[in-house]
């Protein structure tokens, strides 16, 4: 948790271009910078967003307050996710964030199933507060050697259902 509390700013500092000086238990940097490539508009260009993972409700809190979205395990249901965005939320209050925070959750889906169950999942964790769902299938996976084959899938038979 110190090394996450320390970290992110610390990265999203850098990310925006500005010198970083810091000296944490984990996390130590004297007038460090990025050197970009010297690009037409990247100075004009904003600094990405960054996501942390957070499985426990500590650092569901702890990424509320420092990260910019947070990505959930898969296997998370809809109740677990609404117990994690309040989390996230409470986090986000205390540090006094108001900016959007982006909630990822991974979803297991298997080319098996009936397209219609794995849309209608999907729409649940939507439902319950996720604004990203990536599908991926179960492991072992059932499509080895075939990741076409599995993006095909969801395109074709999951995606119109959605």
């Amino acid at each position: 948790m110190t090394l996450l509390r320390e970290y992110l700013p610390a990265l999203r500092a850098l990310l925006r271009g500005e010198k970083v000086s810091t000296s944490g238990r984990y996390v130590r940097l004297d007038e460090v910078a990025l050197v970009w490539p010297a690009l037409p508009g990247a100075s004009a260009l904003p600094a990405p967003s960054i996501f942390a993972g957070a499985i426990g409700p500590k650092t569901q809190v702890l990424s509320g307050e420092v990260a910019d979205g947070t990505v959930l395990v898969g296997g998370t249901g809809a109740a677990e996710l609404r117990a994690a965005r309040q989390r996230i939320d409470e986090g986000r209050a205390r540090a006094g964030r108001v900016d959007p925070h982006r909630l990822v959750v991974y979803l297991e889906a298997s080319m098996d199933a009936p397209a219609a169950q794995v849309a209608r999942n999907a729409a649940d964790l939507a439902g319950a507060g996720a604004d990203s769902v990536v599908l991926q299938p179960p492991q072992p996976s059932t499509v080895p050697g075939d990741p076409v084959g599995y993006v095909r899938w969801v395109a074709e038979q999951v995606r119109p259902l959605m």
